[in-house]
């Protein structure tokens, strides 16, 4: 019985500096634990985006209202367009080389990205409020 008690009391001690902190935790698809996509630098929120000739990855990005936005888009392959929709952002895309966009989206919304010249290819930016 000693033994359990002991051993109670070593784990608690173990475990209670800890509880003062919010675990880090990581999570998945770039999302940060804000539930935002990206890491903030200063005050801009950064993504990296990654195209190729089937996919642009990731095919979902999370930003609020008013956020600064830098966008490193490399195309793996091909020499593009990226686009998105209403947001009059369209940049050029150079196999290899990261690609900067930035911009501050003024309204919520879903924003579809994609190719210029195929839409079938890209994904959703949601601009949250």
């Amino acid at each position: 019985m000693k033994r359990i008690a002991l051993l109670a009391v070593l784990i608690l001690a173990a475990v209670a500096p800890g509880c003062s902190k919010p675990p880090s935790v990581s999570a998945p698809s770039g999302i940060g634990p804000d539930g935002m996509s990206g890491t903030f630098v200063g005050d801009v929120r950064q993504i990296n985006i990654v195209a190729s000739a089937t996919a642009i990855k990731p095919d979902k990005i999370y930003v609020r209202k008013g956020e600064d936005i830098r966008l490193y888009v490399t195309s793996t392959d091909l020499a593009r367009t990226f686009v998105i929709d209403n947001l009059n952002v369209s940049e050029k895309l150079v196999p290899g080389k990261a690609s900067l966009i930035e911009f501050s989206p003024g309204a919520w919304g879903s924003y579809p990205y994609h190719f210029a010249d195929d839409k079938k290819i890209g994904g959703m930016l949601v601009v949250v409020p």
